[in-house]
C-alpha cells in the first residue's frame, strides 16, 4: 500500500526540487525557496534540516565546502535527478483529501455552544479578505511581469506568469469558497438565532 500523501509538497522535496535546477549555495537555496514558495510556512531551518537527509540518501552531494555553512555549495545526484522526477511526474492524490481545519470546525462546531457560529463567522469574515487580498497580490505580480515586456520572449518568466496565476486562481477559489461557507453560516445564523 501506498503511504499516504495530501498531496502537499514536502520540504525535503521543494528542498530537492529547487537544487535539480541547478548548483546552488545553502544560503542562495533559502532565498529561492522563499521566493517560490511565498505561502508554504516552511519553517527558517527547513533548508538546513533537508540537506543533510538529502545528503545521507545520496540524492545530493556537498560539492564546494564555504567560508560558513551558508556559502557550502550542492549539486543534485543521478540518484536524486531521479527521485525528484519519480515525485515530479506522479499523481499526487485524486481526489485531494478534504482534511483541513475549517472542514474539522465546521464538524465541531455544534459543541461551541450558542455564540459558536457568531465568533466562528468572525473568523471566517478574516479568511475570507485575506484570501482575497491574496489573490489581488498575486494578480499584481503577473500584471507586474507583463508590463516588464519581458515575459514573452523568457521561457523562465512565462512558466513563473503561469504558476502565479494558477496560485490566484487557488487564492480565488478559497475567496469564493469562504464567501458561500460565510453566507450559509449567516443564514443558518438568521434561522436559528441562538437556539
Amino acid at each position: 500500500m501506498p503511504d499516504y500523501s495530501s498531496g502537499e509538497i514536502k520540504p525535503t522535496e521543494a528542498v530537492l526540487g529547487l537544487i535539480a535546477q541547478g548548483r546552488t549555495t545553502v544560503a542562495g537555496l533559502r532565498a529561492r525557496l522563499d521566493r517560490a514558495f511565498p505561502h508554504a510556512n516552511y519553517a527558517p531551518n527547513t533548508v538546513t534540516n533537508a540537506l543533510p537527509r538529502l545528503t545521507a540518501k545520496g540524492h545530493i552531494r556537498l560539492v564546494k565546502h564555504g567560508g560558513d555553512d551558508d556559502a557550502a555549495i550542492y549539486e543534485i545526484t543521478r540518484e536524486g535527478m531521479t527521485v525528484f522526477e519519480d515525485w515530479l511526474y506522479e499523481i499526487a492524490s485524486i481526489p485531494t483529501p478534504q482534511r483541513d481545519a475549517i472542514q474539522a470546525k465546521l464538524a465541531f462546531l455544534p459543541a461551541a455552544g450558542a455564540d459558536g457560529i457568531a465568533r466562528f463567522l468572525a473568523i471566517i469574515k478574516v479568511l475570507e479578505d485575506a484570501a482575497a487580498c491574496e489573490y489581488g497580490a498575486e494578480h499584481g505580480k503577473i500584471k507586474t511581469l507583463h508590463l516588464s515586456g519581458s515575459v514573452a520572449d523568457n521561457p523562465d518568466l512565462e512558466l513563473e506568469c503561469i504558476q502565479r496565476q494558477y496560485t490566484a486562481n487557488r487564492w480565488g477559489y478559497e475567496a469564493k469558497a469562504l464567501a458561500h461557507l460565510r453566507k450559509s453560516l449567516e443564514a443558518f445564523e438568521a434561522k436559528h438565532g441562538a437556539e
